[in-house]
């Protein structure tokens, strides 16, 4: 630590530039960390539409648009139980 007041002024200024460089590399940092996070993140939702998403083996047939129902006849059947 300097004793002298002239040295300890420069001293001071000189730590505060050094901590100015600091801070600025810090900022950069933060932004490219911020732009990566937003990255992973389009990744991810991009992930999760593929898994959890609609199958892509539906055909246009089988997929339904909002409004309507698709509805389907079953034939009626009796079931018979085998005696034990």
């Amino acid at each position: 630590m300097p004793t002298d007041k002239d040295e300890l002024i420069e001293f001071l200024k000189q730590t505060n530039r050094e901590q100015k460089g600091t801070i600025a590399d810090l900022r950069s940092t933060i932004k490219e960390l911020h732009a990566t996070i937003a990255n992973l993140n389009e990744s991810l939702d991009e992930l999760k539409r593929r898994f959890y998403g609609t199958s892509s083996e539906k055909t246009a047939s089988e997929t339904v648009s909002s409004g309507e129902e698709k509805t389907s006849e079953v034939a009626a059947h009796t079931r018979t139980r085998k005696k034990k």
